[in-house]
């Protein structure tokens, strides 16, 4: 096991910028890792950037994966997760968007047998912002179990895009695969989009799918108000509350409270805005 974690950090700074990066991580039989990747820029920056990573898990590794992406108001960033898991092999993967006039994200999973994928998205895009975020999970081995929960909050005019397959290929009996999509719009002018499919070659699986799409519950933010907390706070609480099933499952906890904080001030920054 690694003693600290290792931390990937992608910094852009210019007024026109292109980059493309690629790494290569391989987490070797038995091994264990936690890995904190993150995408930073300020606002106004021009830039265009790709980024690929290619993850190769030995049989009975585990890893641990936080991508934290927060670029600014003017960035277009597409970001490559292709993982290969061994068999009995482990990836607990979580990414954060929050930023970006257009952020994509694409995730390329192939399971061997009795691996385990859990991969978990929480994107909050404003203003005229796109993002969207697009999964293909490929069960090749039997006995493996993969869990995909991706949440949106859409405010202004922006949109979101979800996008995801679960492929069971013949030989893998025994799969459990599920995969669900959620968004909350917080505008009448948000849209949000989704798309789960399952394909499935085997006969002994247990898969499901989901999605769903829904402005923030008035009825609780009124009983919330009734109670004296104010209409910021309360929608800070939802919000939180909403994408709580992404961020309380990020392992280390100074992490997970700078992500929390950080979507404490993009609500503060969003709906401040619109008062």
């Amino acid at each position: 096991a690694m003693a600290r974690p290792l931390e990937i950090r992608h910094l852009s700074s210019g007024t026109a910028v292109s980059a493309f990066v690629r790494h290569a991580v391989t987490v070797g039989e038995g091994a264990s890792a936690e890995i904190f990747e993150s995408h930073e820029s300020p606002n106004g920056v021009e830039l265009h950037a790709h980024a690929l990573i290619e993850l190769t898990l030995g049989a009975g590794a585990e890893v641990g994966w936080l991508d934290r992406q927060r670029e600014g108001d003017a960035a277009a960033r597409f970001s490559t997760l292709a993982v290969d898991l061994g068999d009995r092999a482990s990836l607990d993967h979580t990414v954060v968007t929050l930023g970006a006039k257009i952020a994509r994200t694409q995730i390329f999973a192939r399971l061997g047998a009795a691996s385990h994928l859990a991969t978990r998205g929480a994107t909050l895009v404003k203003d005229r912002g796109h993002a969207d975020a697009t999964l293909v999970v490929t069960h090749a081995g039997p006995d493996a179990v993969s869990f995909e929960t991706y949440k949106s909050a859409v405010a202004d005019e922006a949109k979101s895009v979800f996008q995801g397959r679960i492929t069971v290929e013949k030989a893998a009996q025994g799969t459990d695969g599920r995969m669900q999509a959620h968004a909350v719009l917080l505008s009448d002018r948000a849209e949000a989009a989704a798309k789960p499919e399952l394909e499935i070659f085997a006969d002994d699986v247990a898969c499901a799918h989901g999605a769903t799409v829904a402005e923030i519950d008035e009825s609780l933010k009124f009983y919330l108000m009734s109670r004296g907390i104010p209409a910021l706070e309360t929608e800070k609480l939802l919000v939180r509350a909403f994408l709580g099933e992404v961020t309380d499952a990020i392992g280390s906890e100074p992490a997970r409270e700078a992500v929390e904080a950080e979507i404490d001030a993009w609500i503060e920054a969003t709906r401040g805005a619109t008062r």
